[in-house]
């Protein structure tokens, strides 16, 4: 990478725009962004087809794991009409 003296930010900012495209990530099953959007490899310049419902369908795996693992540590509660509640609002508003 070479920097320019009047604008070093465009090769910089370039640079790290070609490397999130083109970094791999397990949710979209070991495709690219570039890939994926596309249609083509970007460093290779090859033809490239996704699988959408593989991809879909990997990325809801996951989700349904992270809320598993999220809910294991829940207690189980049951509502009842007439129980009484707190309700607390965590929003600060200007109103409060």
């Amino acid at each position: 990478m070479v920097l320019k003296d009047d604008d070093p930010w465009a090769s910089i900012l370039a640079s790290t725009v070609f490397t999130i495209r083109t970094t791999v990530h397990t949710t979209t099953h070991q495709h690219s962004p570039a890939q994926l959007e596309f249609e083509r490899d970007s460093i290779l310049n090859t033809h490239h087809k996704a699988d959408w419902q593989l991809v879909k369908s990997r990325k809801q795996t996951l989700i349904n794991k992270g809320n598993d693992r999220n809910n294991c540590s829940r207690l189980p509660h049951e509502y009842n009409i007439g129980h009484k509640m707190i309700l607390k609002n965590v929003w600060k508003t200007k109103f409060n």
